[in-house]
């Protein structure tokens, strides 16, 4: 009996791995695709060649807002990038995995991102939405450290 519910339990495992696996893969394709619904970037400015178009479309100072634009826009802006990747950070966690791993795939993730829409034209490359994809990575990383640690206390005591 006891051999047959080590199975089970290690089938549902197996099951719930491959289960997580498909829906961070469709949640990534998700994250890279989800500009293609609002447009491109290609007539910026009618810049002539590709390259300068390139160029336009890419800040690397941290925290550089166009303040032109209302408040409450760059605000949901802001709660959308962090919201957008605390669903990777939550199926990243795993107990054995320490969070500088974590962080080091949530930025590759990112980066990856940002590079995908520069270089179809159909985004802007913006070093302060990477900082937003880390700081919301490690919040759903955490989430799930809470709730694992929070679980796996309950259930230690419920068989003790």
């Amino acid at each position: 009996m006891f051999v047959s519910d080590r199975r089970r339990r290690t089938e549902m495992e197996e099951f719930m791995k491959k289960k997580t696996t498909i829906i961070f893969t469709i949640y990534l394709v998700f994250i890279f695709l989800y500009p293609l619904l609002k447009g491109s970037i290609a007539h910026v400015n009618g810049y002539p060649s590709y390259f300068e178009k390139l160029i336009r479309c890419i800040n690397i100072i941290p925290f550089y807002f166009d303040y032109t634009v209302m408040p409450a826009i760059i605000l949901k802006n802001i709660v959308f990038k962090l919201c957008l990747f605390i669903p990777v950070g939550y199926m990243l966690f795993a107990p054995e995995q320490r969070q500088i791993k974590a962080a080091k795939i949530i930025l590759l993730i990112g980066l990856s991102k940002e590079l995908f829409h520069l270089l179809i034209l159909y985004g802007y490359f913006d070093i302060t939405d990477i900082i937003y994809y880390l700081i919301g990575g490690l919040i759903g990383y955490h989430i799930h450290k809470i709730i694992f640690g929070f679980l796996f206390t309950n259930l230690s005591n419920n068989r003790a």
